[in-house]
């Protein structure tokens, strides 16, 4: 854990609430941290990792950091935190920033750029102690229930210069994925770098005692192959802090508090059981498709529903072919990164005697999700609006 890095997300934390009460001196100096070591034999595509914070370890104030991927010289961090808003109303918010690299002139910043993110998003460009991207959700999550986060890099089809990133929540209560933002690295093809590590931080306030259960640790590398940590590691700077294993959902999860007596020493060795993968690899299932061609537009309509279990999208292939659902292709189309639901493209023009009846034209829509895995092959016959 790069300790600098972590005094500078205290910052940009307290800059964002600026009216928080200066924090007692009484915690860790940084963390405590938990660090799930991998030995990655391929470039990793994908960091998970599951957090369930109990009504009893939920304070204001706290940051639950679960992974912190560089993307090259890039840092990030992604967790989950308990904020005050003006009048006293407590909400659990999510988190994601990643640092421009020290080594770049000014002119070419910012490095990392948001380019979605869900109705309501904040986000700004922080400085002090480095510069970079931070964007926050608020009401992403409760104690008391459990989540899964992922970071998935992407790469866009013909783009030689960035990186894309995006952040994903699962709730387990209620059975759905979030697609909570995306942003471009400057970059070309950067993979996630280092061990996913988290922490448990006090950036205000003047809780004593505070923890999360963090577990089911994961990364998938190039070609959808899972590793699972051969071992995890936590400790903090000096004051009380103490970490254990609990049962979880799937396996153990490690307890990490501050406020129990200290542990004997400044970093322990742990290795929870937990299974080869993920729990939430459910088959990705489109339920609905229809595409409409509007002839004095010319453009496509297309439109689509998924099952809400099902992981989100991050490659979406539409293609048309003619006279048969698998004949021959005429038009394809790749949507690259978490797509909508919904889009509309002007790139084919049909011609007057084929929307006439000379031929059918049959639509076809499947995804790859955040895991790698193809979708149900959902297909429609065109329908032609005059109006």
């Amino acid at each position: 854990m790069d300790t600098r890095q972590a005094q500078s997300m205290t910052a940009i934390l307290r800059d964002e609430h600026a009216d928080l009460p200066e924090p007692a001196n009484d915690v860790p100096a940084w963390g405590p941290y938990i660090t799930a070591h991998f030995n990655p034999r391929k470039g990793v595509e994908l960091f998970y990792a599951e957090i369930h914070v109990p009504q009893a370890g939920a304070q204001r104030y706290i940051y639950w950091s679960l992974m912190n991927p560089n993307y090259g010289k890039n840092p990030s961090y992604a967790g989950i935190q308990m904020s005050l808003v003006p009048g006293n109303d407590v909400y659990g918010n999510n988190i994601c920033s990643i640092w421009d690299s020290d080594d770049l002139p000014e002119d070419t910043l910012p490095e990392a750029t948001l380019i979605s993110g869900r109705p309501g998003i904040y986000w700004d460009h922080f400085g002090n102690e480095g510069t970079g991207l931070h964007t926050s959700n608020q009401n992403a999550w409760k104690p008391g229930e459990r989540y899964a986060m992922v970071i998935r890099r992407w790469t866009r089809k013909g783009d030689d210069k960035y990186t894309y990133t995006s952040m994903f929540m699962y709730s387990f209560t209620a059975k759905t994925w979030t697609h909570w933002m995306s942003a471009r690295i400057a970059g070309r093809a950067l993979m996630l770098e280092g061990n996913p590590a988290g922490f448990v931080e006090r950036y205000g306030g003047d809780a004593q005692h505070y923890y999360g259960h963090f577990g089911n640790y994961f990364i998938m590398v190039e070609g959808g192959e899972w590793q699972s940590p051969h071992k995890y590691t936590v400790g903090a700077g000096k004051a009380p802090w103490r970490a254990s294993l609990v049962n979880g959902h799937s396996g153990q999860d490690v307890k990490v508090q501050v406020g129990q007596t200290p542990e004997r020493d400044q970093e322990i060795t742990l290795r929870p059981a937990q299974q080869n993968r993920p729990t939430t690899i459910t088959p990705p299932i489109i339920e609905s498709f229809t595409v409409t061609y509007h002839v004095r537009a010319q453009t496509i309509e297309w439109a689509w529903t998924i099952k809400d279990s099902s992981p989100p999208p991050i490659r979406t292939l539409l293609s048309i072919s003619r006279d048969e659902v698998y004949g021959q292709d005429v038009y394809l189309h790749e949507i690259n990164g978490p797509s909508g639901r919904k889009a509309i493209t002007n790139d084919l023009l049909l011609r007057e005697n084929d929307y006439k009846g000379t031929y059918r034209y049959f639509a076809r829509i499947e995804y790859f999700d955040i895991f790698e895995q193809k979708s149900n092959n959902g297909y429609v016959q065109v329908v032609f609006d005059y109006a």
